[in-house]
């Protein structure tokens, strides 16, 4: 599968090491989405001169692909960086920051980064920020408290094992009738690529508007081995709710969390159906409610 990059915790996830999706192409998986962080206080008394840098990650950073670091000036004066990098031995690369501007003395702004691919082979480590001034150079710990990249790279890492194996997903929405109060089946399919590997698919939660009849999560346990034989999976669905709101309100509405067992080891990503499997789902759902 290639599930491509967003709103996940990841469990435990594995080594090896997608792309984005298109038109009933496979999905893609969110980033961790911390809760919003207010800003920091300057510690009291006296400054300390000293510059601290945090990670910080908000709903709209992650939809993007990106986070951001947090630097609180505790100097007298003002700071003015040129640049900054992010550098993390679990990221293939160093990354550049954007959105320079000044940081009054005593306060702190945040600056944006993009989330680049992992390096799956190491998994563990921390964040360092390089910051250039008018021809200084100031190195500084990147706190991590939410520990979202670890999050991401352990999520992206858990995606791309799970693509060397198989290509993951919705293929079509095969509707029981016509009308209200119709039953549909999600369809998902799993093409393994002809690598050694294996996962199992051992639960699909619902959405806040598609569910399985009478709980909230499918249990197709079923496994998939890279050598093996394509695998159809049938998730039997009803709406989870009919009000108006639930369709309007909810962006997840076709975003399936999926529990995994690659190999020995357990994690989550989320699996996006392709706008036209989407459409037909959501079209099935208004129209089994009555809504359209």
């Amino acid at each position: 599968m290639s599930l491509p990059a967003l709103v996940i915790v990841v469990l435990v996830a594995v080594g090896g090491c997608g792309a984005d999706h298109a038109d009933d192409g496979p999905a893609t998986a969110t980033h961790p989405i911390p809760t919003l962080t207010a800003p920091t206080p300057p510690p009291p008394g006296p400054p300390s001169g000293r510059l601290v840098a945090n990670v910080r990650q908000h709903s709209r950073d992650a939809a993007v692909g990106q986070f951001q670091v947090w630097i609180l000036n505790d100097r007298a004066r003002d700071y003015t960086p040129t640049s900054i990098h992010y550098r993390d031995p679990r990221l293939r690369v160093t990354v550049e920051g954007d959105r320079m501007r000044t940081i009054p003395a005593r306060s702190e702004r945040g600056y944006s980064f993009d989330l680049p691919e992992p390096d799956c082979t190491h998994r563990s480590g921390s964040g360092t920020v390089v910051v250039h001034r008018r021809g200084d150079v100031d190195t500084l710990r990147v706190a991590d408290v939410n520990d979202t990249i670890e999050q991401y790279v352990a999520q992206r890492c858990l995606e791309l094992a799970v693509n060397r194996i198989a290509d993951l997903r919705f293929t079509d929405v095969e509707v029981d009738g016509s009308g209200t109060g119709t039953s549909a089946t999600l369809v998902m399919e799993a093409h393994p690529t002809g690598r050694n590997g294996w996962f199992v698919l051992d639960a699909v939660n619902g959405t806040p508007v598609i569910a399985p009849s009478g709980s909230a999560v499918w249990h197709p346990r079923t496994r998939v081995d890279g050598t093996g034989s394509p695998q159809r999976i049938e998730l039997p669905a009803i709406p989870a709710r009919c009000d108006s709101h639930a369709f309007q309100e909810s962006g997840g509405a076709t975003a399936f969390r999926l529990h995994l067992r690659v190999g020995g080891h357990r994690g989550e990503v989320i699996l996006r159906m392709s706008p036209r499997v989407a459409e037909q789902t959501i079209t099935w759902a208004l129209t089994s409610c009555g809504l359209e």
